[in-house]
């Protein structure tokens, strides 16, 4: 099937629509669109549009609730517990950013942990709604267990994902957003249903060895990146976002499926504010000046230049803003199976 391109305005109009038929507010499909849509165009389309067959079906079973009440069940000056009631994840984690900003306005820092929620897609998301606010922030989540702790061959811990945003003086936003896997799961989802190979130091089959199979990946194991270094910090952030918030961990976790079982993840999000530091502006005016330099590090043999973290999804934002999306077959099916089945004209 040829490549699709489509606007991002187009496509985020179609996303909205589509989550409004199956029950989601305004605000509530505004956001999570939105968040959709934002992933794709800073390329990183497993955590795009592709998803939103899976929102929908967990709508569908009741396991993501529209209109669920957001709640503040503990709370102090500088943090925070919130149950999610098992609303929209993105919906979730977006009043949980703006509660750590305004504590972190107040206190300096603000942390706040998240339960009872669902799959909250790009964690770089929040990290942008923190940098307007000029403030840096941390935000983690586990996930269903397809990762083997290192030395193990049975899968332990999910993706676990950090991301860190900093705010700079620069244009390009400093946001580093990364799984604790060698890959993202999405990333293999998307492969298998594309019909796409993976490296073959993504993951394991079922008995433990290396493939290039998505399908076999998927049937069998991710691999912690960087090896004990990996598995080492995927621990931690299943501590912080389940353990710490009363969420689920480790083989506890529920994500995304089974899509009729509530989500039993947690969220951990934290904001810090530079102005109780150094203050803002000499804060950012010091960031700036690191990137700067970095940037003017003389480069190893066929590198034409050195990048900081955020500055490649950044630059492929600005390119597909200007010349669309583009959509491969598998989620170009997804949105026109759905658009069929809600009434939504594509």
């Amino acid at each position: 099937m040829e490549m699709k391109t489509i606007s991002a305005e187009q496509l985020k109009h179609v996303c909205v629509e589509i989550l409004k038929s199956v029950g989601a507010n305004n605000e509530e499909a505004d956001i999570v669109a939105d968040s959709l849509v934002k992933a794709n165009l800073r390329g990183v389309d497993s955590h795009g549009v592709i998803r939103l067959e899976v929102y929908v079906n967990r709508v569908k079973y009741k396991t993501i609730i529209p209109g669920a009440p957001i709640k503040i069940v503990r709370e102090t000056s500088s943090t925070a517990l919130v149950d999610g009631s098992h609303g929209f994840g993105q919906v979730i984690a977006v009043k949980a950013m703006k509660i750590a900003i305004e504590k972190a306005k107040k206190t300096g820092v603000g942390a706040v942990g998240v339960f009872n929620t669902n799959h909250f897609g790009m964690l770089a998301y929040y990290a942008l709604i923190a940098l307007q606010e000029d403030m840096i922030s941390l935000i983690t989540t586990n996930g269903s267990p397809f990762v083997v702790p290192w030395g193990g061959r049975v899968p332990m811990l999910g993706t676990n994902p950090i991301c860190i945003g900093i705010p700079s003086n620069q244009e390009i936003p400093i946001i580093l957003d990364m799984a604790t896997s060698a890959a993202a799961r999405g990333k293999i989802e998307k492969a298998a249903k594309e019909g796409a190979k993976i490296p073959a130091d993504w993951a394991v089959d079922e008995e433990g060895k290396p493939t290039t199979d998505p399908v076999a990946a998927l049937k069998g194991a991710l691999l912690p990146f960087g090896g004990p270094k990996g598995y080492g910090l995927s621990f931690i952030i299943d501590i912080l976002s389940g353990c710490l918030t009363g969420a689920a961990f480790g083989q506890h976790v529920i994500s995304l499926y089974p899509e009729d079982k509530n989500g039993t993840l947690g969220h951990f999000i934290l904001a810090i504010n530079p102005e109780t530091f150094i203050g803002v502006k000499e804060f950012k005016t010091a960031v700036a000046k690191a990137v700067q330099e970095i940037k003017a590090c003389p480069t190893a043999p066929n590198v034409p230049e050195v990048l900081v973290p955020g500055e490649i999804e950044y630059r492929t934002e600005q390119k597909r803003l200007k010349e669309g999306i583009p959509m491969g077959s598998e989620t170009w099916r997804i949105i026109e199976k759905l658009c069929k089945e809600t009434g939504v004209k594509i």
